[in-house]
């Protein structure tokens, strides 16, 4: 799958942008939605190692997931145990589509 470089959910447009590493403290992470900036951010490695097309795929649709439910204004939208589930859900969907 090709990760697209913007993508629009509702009226929002947000902008994918990529990072060579992220962290939230002194964790990393592979990535996070600002609504604010109307930014889906991605980290390519955790600061030592680079992660897999698989994980970056995952991360694109657990941020996507976080981006659609507040557009809806869904009580979930924080919630990571049900947007990890869905995401990733989504992702096995997506790719085991046959065209």
């Amino acid at each position: 799958m090709i990760i697209p470089k913007e993508i629009k959910v509702g009226k929002t447009k947000y902008n994918v942008e990529w990072f060579k590493e992220i962290r939230k403290g002194k964790q990393h992470c592979h990535g996070f939605v600002s609504y604010l900036e109307k930014c889906i951010a991605l980290a390519k490695t955790d600061g030592t190692n680079k992660y897999s097309k698989q994980e970056k795929e995952e991360t694109f649709w657990h941020e996507l997931t976080h981006a659609i439910l507040k557009d809806m204004n869904h009580e979930l939208f924080d919630n990571e145990k049900f947007v990890t589930q869905f995401s990733q859900r989504l992702n096995d969907a997506i790719r085991s589509a046959k065209f």
